[in-house]
């Protein structure tokens, strides 16, 4: 067919709903025109009067055959009304084909909000044609062009409604399943790729779509794109279950209704909702797209599933990756083990094992640190574990970058606070340094026969063979074993002498006094987290200085060197003292000034007294 001009397929299209019986051959030349191969002015124009003749049509009953007319097939009604069908189920195909392969964003609107209005056409009973629904979603999601406005315009527009919401997620579940298949009797995993069938769809456009349904009912306000609710054809489901058996007892008309809406009641909702979440978690996703449905499942998605525990083997999956991927799979196993009864007894473990020195360069660090304190927060740490956490973090200060190390600081501050049995890691004596241990072991030692004596030599020897050594094994994966409690922070006193003074300073707060939690206060982390070179050298730029450096000398310069100035490379005890009424040198050992002249003649005594050569003075020779 040859391409038509904008004005000939608008006049077309004005014939057709002014006369559609007569001008019934125009829809051929219209769906023509709606065709991916057309231009995008010819393809507005016809999905715009497609759109508007075949509404006109539903409502007016033409594509519906009457039973007189079904009994005779030869009757023109009859024939009319089959052929109408026919042109009506080729628009459909027409639009879901442009809403799957038209790189035109305008296209794509005009198709998505045409195949809307045909979903709820024509509804004298008000009902809502899901498979044409369903084909339309499928059709959207896979479009790799897909334009942000389509999305954004099913988020805002028609998402909101209840039937809406409730077949999308059935759209979303049958897509993955490919067409077939319960996905509510298996579990995701990470392993286990798409269902077999139709070509893999893409998993970043369900997902946005999925995201974007944030909970599956609430039944304050709920609404209906086909009407069913504002024509009072259903009701979502608000009651008790007593107080609806006694409300559909009493009205058996609408019994039949409430029967077929599942998209009003919450139960089913709440199925559709699970069901979708298990179909785009058991196939492969990206890194970035597991860490968009990470974080979204804690808060967003966990509270509204029919079982909860069904995503621990997922969880538990995806905590095996590491790095953040393990903290934000951790996030969600910890809600499932303290609201849900999930048994995990290695919780603890997983996250010791996640904090390692490339966490403080990693681009998520603020929320993978963040993530970190809420799980210490919790009461189920037993004082031991918060002790081994209070030395990995004190170890990871001693390399990490200085906002890191304040970070560190900051985490070993509030686990002192919250178990006072770690503050013995502050301040732990050293081996034999009790009150009177020395003198002790000494008299004990003088009063007891010699074999008595070396065994005190000995254990002296094996106590001081012990000071220096820390007890807290590094290495090993399980804080219960690392024997943290019988260490102490010899690392926060290390960090007291380090080269930014910012982490200098920051070790203050583990002098504060931890006996009465009410006179201190938690370190907010994620505000240490989130700092850098850049904040550090700001914090310090801003400081207001009481006397701000200058360029120049306020008081003029009468001498090189001050009245008492040290020597650079040399000990404290050099110094050169400005010249006063004659030559002086400087004598290390005696801390004095002696004349010049007075040396020179030491020098020639002891000259003397070694059988040397006098040396002459200089001097003698003048006048």
């Amino acid at each position: 067919m040859t391409s038509l001009k904008k004005t000939s397929l608008q006049q077309v299209g004005n014939e057709l709903l002014k006369q559609p019986l007569q001008k019934a051959n125009n829809v051929t030349i219209l769906l023509a025109a709606a065709k991916p191969s057309s231009s995008q002015e010819e393809e507005l124009i016809a999905i715009h009067q497609l759109h508007l003749f075949f509404l006109a049509s539903l409502e007016c009953g033409q594509l519906i055959v009457s039973s007189q007319a079904a009994a005779e097939p030869e009757e023109p009604e009859a024939q009319h009304a089959g052929w109408l069908r026919k042109q009506y189920s080729t628009y459909i195909s027409q639009l879901q084909q442009l809403l799957r392969s038209s790189p035109h964003p305008s296209v794509q609107m005009a198709a998505l909000g045409a195949g809307m209005e045909a979903v709820r056409a024509g509804n004298s009973c008000f009902q809502f044609h899901n498979r044409t629904f369903e084909s339309l979603v499928e059709a959207m999601l896979r479009n790799s062009n897909l334009a942000p406005e389509v999305l954004s315009r099913m988020t805002s527009k028609y998402l909101p409604h209840a039937d809406v919401r409730f077949y999308t997620l059935r759209a979303i579940a049958a897509i993955v399943n490919g067409k077939g298949g319960d996905s509510s009797k298996a579990q995701p995993s990470r392993a286990s790729g798409a269902a077999k069938g139709t070509q893999a769809p893409p998993i970043a456009a369900l997902l946005d779509l999925l995201l974007k349904i944030e909970t599956p009912l609430s039944i304050g306000g709920v609404t209906s794109w086909c009407g069913a609710l504002e024509a009072g054809q259903t009701n979502a489901e608000a009651q008790p279950p007593a107080a609806k058996k006694r409300r559909l007892a009493s009205s058996q008309q609408h019994a039949s209704v409430q029967e077929g809406a599942k998209w009003a009641r919450a139960k089913p909702q709440k199925r559709a909702f699970t069901d979708a979440w298990l179909a785009v978690l058991r196939v492969p996703l990206t890194l970035p797209d597991l860490h968009r449905a990470l974080s979204h499942l804690p808060d967003s998605v966990i509270p509204h599933l029919t079982d909860p525990l069904l995503l621990s083997d997922f969880l538990t999956h995806s905590v095996d990756s590491g790095g953040l991927t393990g903290m934000l799979a951790l996030h969600g196993i910890f809600i499932l083990v303290t609201q849900h009864g999930l048994e995990y007894p290695h919780f603890f473990m997983r996250l010791y094992a996640l904090l390692t020195p490339d966490i403080f360069n990693a681009r998520h660090r603020v929320r993978f640190l963040t993530l970190a304190d809420i799980f210490l927060s919790s009461g189920l740490v037993p004082a031991y574990t918060a002790a081994a956490f209070a030395k990995r973090f004190a170890r990871l200060a001693l390399t990490a970058p200085p906002a890191g190390a304040i970070t560190c600081t900051g985490f070993i501050h509030n686990l002192l606070r919250r178990h006072p049995a770690c503050q013995v890691l502050l301040h732990r004596p050293s081996p034999g340094a009790g009150p009177g241990s020395s003198t002790t072991n000494a008299a004990a030692a003088a009063s007891q026969p010699s074999a008595a004596g070396h065994a005190a030599t000995a254990s002296e020897e094996a106590d001081v063979s012990q000071f220096g050594r820390d007890p807290y094994d590094e290495g090993e994966p399980d804080p219960a074993k690392s024997q943290a409690l019988a260490s102490s922070l010899w690392e926060a006193e290390s960090l007291r002498d380090h080269y930014c003074p910012q982490v200098a300073a920051s070790v203050s707060l583990l002098d504060r006094d931890f006996s009465d939690p009410k006179k201190t206060a938690e370190v907010n982390v994620q505000q240490y987290a989130a700092g850098s070179f850049a904040a550090i050298i700001k914090q310090e730029l801003d400081i207001r200085l009481k006397k701000a450096p200058i360029a120049f000398h306020s008081q003029p310069l009468t001498s090189l060197f001050g009245t008492a100035l040290p020597i650079l490379g040399c000990s404290s005890r050099w110094t050169v003292q400005a010249p006063v009424a004659e030559e002086k040198v400087l004598r290390a050992s005696t801390y004095q000034q002696v004349p010049a002249r007075d040396y020179r003649e030491l020098e020639s005594e002891r000259l003397r007294a070694d059988g040397g050569p006098a040396r002459e003075d200089p001097g003698s020779h003048q006048g």
